[in-house]
């Protein structure tokens, strides 16, 4: 199919009836040298692009082992150099099907058309297919890219290898290995800048399917909900191409504890037994935050540091100070230490504290994008996805950082959906710290009140907000999305897909 007239002249798509493997083409040449300005981090979510970024630049850009995390544009210079890198939000296919997508669909588009500028594209080498629909689509619109395959070390413990050599020679761009957070393979990424090439890419297409898809992503059009189908088509040839290229080149064993923690994984998002699982889950968070942290922790540090030593003693040492105000400002009943320091140290320091281990333990396993896919249902009910229980459980910390996160939602409505119940039911750390240590004071059935009271508002708040507020310009893409890291040690069904 002849594209020429919406790609670039040298673009020529094979068509269905003819598909050229990627073996039989001679990868292009190197362009001549043109001096670097502007080399931009591309990848689907959660695969180290911060944590490559840092490692590059030597900033400290936010790494999480969640989706969504980088919600903006982070720029840095190359260690070094004058070269400018850009840190771009996760995105699972060059098509904009949000306002954060389309920010790196445009750079991509910038770095196509400007000379002196490189794509690196960012991989799991864990999920080497869904890596390689982007790379066919960077060959599509012809950009010039390299190729890292990050948490190698993960992919090696999961008994998974990988033809490097194979891979570069069949795409026809440099293709390197790295462990960003331990900064491996970093030298051979700044090296590879100056071969970046256009990815080789011979993709057979039905006729009906090629013409509409490419034309969308070379304009970078939201598409309409009659070419909702198209895409999809389309997406699904990206991704037989590139399991075609994940069978030839990369080889997967049997790394030891996979079936427990495949099953453990599979138990976490299934319909019925996830369920339990999320409770299960909620339980233990309230445990080791509700009952250790504003109990017993509370106890310790309200009642026999500050009650039995602390305020006494400096009661005791002001008893001294003549002046009455002096000595009321800072043990009277109000008393920067008597009330100050014990309600910051002995209330909130020990629940905010036990918040975020847990919530870095939740982080650390992988359920949190589990129980997004969980919560897709019930968020529906609200005309939210799962993707907005992420700002929810982020607000459990600042509700401020957790306004900020909801730009990672595709639309505009879904955003003011997301901060409107923010502000209205999610307690920060603070504020849960306050709640938790009332709570512990009253019943257990008191407490289950309260609780299905707040979340009862919530839910109307939300299904009376989702049928009100107007409709956003990209509210025809109802389709949900989510990055599922396996939980360690363990890998997908097939590790490669």
């Amino acid at each position: 199919i002849d594209l020429e007239w919406k790609l670039k002249p040298s673009f020529i798509m094979a068509a269905a009836s003819t598909p050229v493997s990627p073996l039989e083409i001679d990868p292009p040449a190197p362009a001549p040298s043109q001096a670097l300005r502007r080399v931009v981090l591309l990848g689907n979510p959660n695969v180290g692009k911060s944590a490559l970024f840092n490692a590059l630049t030597g900033l400290r850009a936010t790494v999480s082992n969640y989706p969504g995390t980088t919600v903006e544009l982070a720029r840095g210079r190359l260690s070094g150099t004058d070269t400018e890198l850009i840190d771009t939000p996760g995105l699972n296919s060059i098509l904009p099907l949000s306002e954060d997508e389309r920010v790196a669909w445009e750079l991509v588009c910038e770095v196509r058309d400007a000379g002196g500028a490189v794509v690196v594209q960012v991989a799991d080498a864990k999920n080497l297919r869904r890596a390689l629909l982007l790379t066919l689509q960077l060959g599509q619109i012809e950009v010039p890219s390299v190729l890292v395959l990050n948490m190698s070390d993960e992919a090696e413990a999961r008994g998974i290898t990988i033809d490097r050599k194979g891979l570069e020679d069949a795409l026809g761009i440099p293709v390197r290995t790295t462990v960003a957070t331990r900064g491996l393979g970093i030298e051979a990424v700044s090296a590879a800048l100056a071969e970046a090439r256009k990815p080789t890419n011979h993709l057979p297409l039905p006729e009906d399917v090629a013409g509409p898809a490419l034309e969308l992503l070379a304009s970078g059009q939201v598409p309409s909900s009659a070419k909702m189908t198209l895409l999809a088509r389309y997406h699904e040839a990206l991704l037989a191409q590139a399991g075609s290229l994940v069978s030839r080149f990369a080889t997967a064993g049997e790394p030891p504890g996979r079936a427990l923690s495949r099953q453990l994984g599979r138990l976490a998002v299934h319909p019925v037994w996830g369920w339990p699982v999320l409770a299960a889950t909620l339980y233990a968070c309230y445990e080791i935050v509700g009952v250790f942290g504003a109990g017993t922790l509370v106890d310790l540090l309200e009642t026999r540091f500050f009650g039995g030593f602390l305020s006494p003693l400096a009661t005791a040492l002001f008893a001294h100070v003549p002046w009455e105000p002096v000595r009321d400002m800072f043990v009277g009943e109000y008393g920067l230490i008597t009330m100050g320091l014990s309600y910051g140290l002995a209330i909130v320091l020990p629940i905010v504290a036990t918040f975020f281990i847990v919530f870095s333990i939740l982080e650390d396993s992988g359920y949190l994008p589990r129980l997004a896919v969980m919560s897709d249902r019930v968020f529906k009910v609200m005309g939210l996805n799962g993707k907005a229980v992420l700002p929810m459980v982020l607000g459990l910390g600042c509700d401020t950082m957790a306004t900020l996160t909801t730009r990672i939602l595709p639309t505009r409505k879904e955003r003011l959906l997301t901060t409107l119940l923010l502000a209205l039911g999610v307690p920060c750390s603070a504020q849960l710290g306050v709640i938790l240590a009332m709570l512990a004071t009253v019943p257990a059935p008191a407490a289950a009140v309260w609780l299905l009271a707040v979340v009862g508002v919530m839910v109307a708040v939300g299904w009376l907000g989702s049928r009100l507020l107007p409709q956003a310009d990209f509210t025809q893409v109802e389709h949900f999305l989510r990055a599922v890291r396996p939980l360690p040690p363990a890998v997908a069904t097939d590790p490669l897909d």
